[in-house]
């Protein structure tokens, strides 16, 4: 269901709440006068309420107002409002409607009836009371416009029609009005009216070719479509950059199937000075859509890209949908960089096309593009969090913790109250891994805390930051809790699972780490040779020593050792093998002495 959406001109709320000011600025009202009239002293404490900003209480007091005089329309009006910002649509109509039937002459209760009405998709309720309105006060150019708005809505095009009428009489003639009035008589059938209309307005501008391109316009909605074809060339033979006139013959010879001059008209549009960059951005928009919608020849709509990328004053919008085209079209990802870098040449400090070019290096698993990318962008978009994230990221796979730090740390310092609390919560939390990665614990816990500032469910954070804590073994009720969050958040992620199971194994609850252990396995398709590892301790808690030597056998089967590692990487991996190898020499002398 479509909602027709308009906007109500502010009335003075004057007459609903004079009752109120007149109590409270009559300072000779005397509290035994007051006390004689209960309705007054309901009303004027709900005002007072209201200024105060209570809610509840000037609901009540309303409430009790209408029980004690139902005639009077102010409590309606009122109580009409509270239960509007309650979101109670139909007690909200049934009170204004209330307001307005006992005060019919009070133009703030029908305005603000009309106005419930439209909210309520109640259009024909709407203009019917603006009709009243209107016949009371004929000249008011807000409420025709929104009437005619209704009618259009309800395809009542007789009594849109009447109100543009009404509109003409106020104001005059003009071109809106005109071509509106046209529009409609052409749905009406009424086509000689629809004509006369439009060829009045061009005979009273008879120097302005726009208004005899609207006139041409008319005629070829009327099917006169010869007259309106001679009128469109004529105009181009007075000005060969009419943008109208080329519009309207490039539609109607793509309507025809003529593309060779359709093709004509699109690329005088294009080149056409007179025409806006918007314009001919949409006029793009088209051809591109059309091309890939008809699966039809690409490389005429390449070529006019081509062209007007040539153009001195070239529009890096238009290069950012070339690239887009070439994409859809599964053209090689180095033509689509190059139009993206087109882009850039016409403007540098375009961020869209930039982390274009970021997002296809990193793809392409090119870190140092994608450093020198956003080391640019930092440059020319230095607001753009996202460059200095992938730039941290890149560095980090280079193993270079201390520049991808540096990234980080100048990310986090343009964070502001616009930010988004997702990408801030994860800017900290790479930031602790990476500090806890160098050994750097503290700083490593506050960009943790950090993190949850932003997001308190992020789910990541929450389990690398009870994991390290487990490990340290401090905290751990705190650990418990943080990855129990982590499962919530991903009930299927093996390192979420693990990490519960090794806080659980801290608090000497074997059974249940065991359970956690078992479900982090299932859950693991990788093999991980740290859930192996932590099963078989778990499995010596509970003194079963030949499945726990089962899981450390296969955690030394699964611990590789990348061809890429670094000598850091090397030296750790040689001390878990050791400690690996430790444990199951361990398991051999106590099967010796069973």
């Amino acid at each position: 269901m479509k909602i027709l959406h308009i906007a109500l001109t502010a009335l003075s709320l004057a007459s609903a709440t004079g009752a109120a000011q007149e109590l409270q600025q009559d300072s000779t009202l005397l509290p035994s006068a007051m006390n004689d009239r209960p309705y007054d002293v309901l009303f004027m404490r709900a005002m007072q309420a209201r200024q105060q900003g209570q809610t509840a209480e000037p609901v009540e007091l309303l409430k009790q107002c209408v029980a004690l005089d139902s005639t009077r329309s102010e409590s309606y009006f009122f109580l009409a409002q509270y239960y509007a910002d309650q979101g109670k649509r139909d007690s909200t109509v049934a009170c204004y409607e209330r307001a307005a039937a006992l005060e019919p002459d009070n133009d703030t209760y029908t305005a603000t009836l009309a106005q419930a009405y439209l909210a309520t998709e109640k259009y024909d309720e709407a203009a019917t009371l603006i009709e009243r309105m209107l016949k009371a006060h004929p000249g008011q150019m807000d409420k025709l416009r929104m009437l005619y708005n209704i009618y259009r809505y309800r395809d009542n095009n007789e009594g849109a029609l009447s109100a543009l009428q009404r509109m003409e009489d106020i104001d005059g003639k003009n071109e809106q009005l005109a071509y509106q009035k046209s529009e409609l008589l052409t749905h009406l059938g009424r086509h000689e009216e629809a004509i006369a209309e439009m060829r009045s307005l061009a005979d009273a501008h008879p120097a302005d070719l726009n208004y005899r391109g609207f006139y041409a316009d008319i005629l070829m909605m009327n099917d006169s479509t010869q007259k309106a074809l001679d009128i469109y060339h004529d105009i181009l033979a007075h000005d060969g950059q009419n943008a109208n006139a080329l519009l309207s013959l490039r539609s109607w010879y793509g309507q025809q199937g003529d593309t060779l001059l359709a093709d004509s008209m699109t690329r005088r549009l294009l080149l056409n000075s007179t025409l806006a960059d918007d314009q001919r951005l949409k006029l793009m928009q088209q051809e591109a859509g059309m091309t890939l919608e008809q699966h039809s020849d690409s490389s005429r709509v390449l070529a006019l890209f081509a062209t007007l990328l040539a153009q001195p004053d070239a529009d890096p919008r238009q290069a950012l949908l070339c690239a887009a085209f070439m994409d859809e079209l599964k053209m090689p990802r180095q033509n689509i960089a190059d139009m993206y870098r087109r882009a850039l040449q016409l403007q540098p400090d375009l961020a869209a096309a930039r982390f274009k070019l970021v997002q296809m290096a990193w793809d392409d698993q090119q870190a140092d593009s994608v450093i020198s990318y956003c080391q640019q962008a930092r440059q020319y978009n230095p607001e753009e969090m996202a460059f200095y994230y992938y730039q941290a990221i890149a560095y980090n796979t280079q193993h270079n913790s201390t520049l991808a730090l540096d990234a980080l740390k100048n990310g986090i310092s343009v964070i502001n109250d616009k930010t988004s609390p997702d990408l801030a919560s994860d800017f900290y939390a790479i930031m602790g891994d990476l500090l806890h990665q160098e050994g750097r614990k503290r700083e490593a816990y506050a960009a943790y805390d950090s993190c949850l500032h932003y997001k308190p469910d992020n789910a990541g954070c929450l389990n690398n930051y009870a994991y390290f804590l487990a490990l340290d073994n401090r905290q751990i009720d705190r650990a418990a809790d943080m990855a129990q969050r982590a499962i919530k958040a991903e009930p299927k992620n093996h390192n979420a699972l693990d990490t519960y199971a090794w806080i659980l194994y801290r608090q000497q609850r074997y059974a249940e780490a065991r359970i956690y252990v078992e479900q982090a396995m299932q859950c693991d398709s990788t093999d991980n040779w740290v859930l192996y590892d932590h099963a078989g301790d778990i499995l010596l808690k509970l003194d079963d020593k030949p499945q726990a030597m089962k899981m450390w056998q296969q955690a030394k089967d699964h611990h590789h050792l990348s061809t890429e590692a670094t000598r850091e990487e090397k030296d750790k991996w040689w001390e878990e093998e050791k400690t690996l190898e430790k444990k199951l020499k361990k398991y051999k002398k106590w099967k010796k002495t069973e």
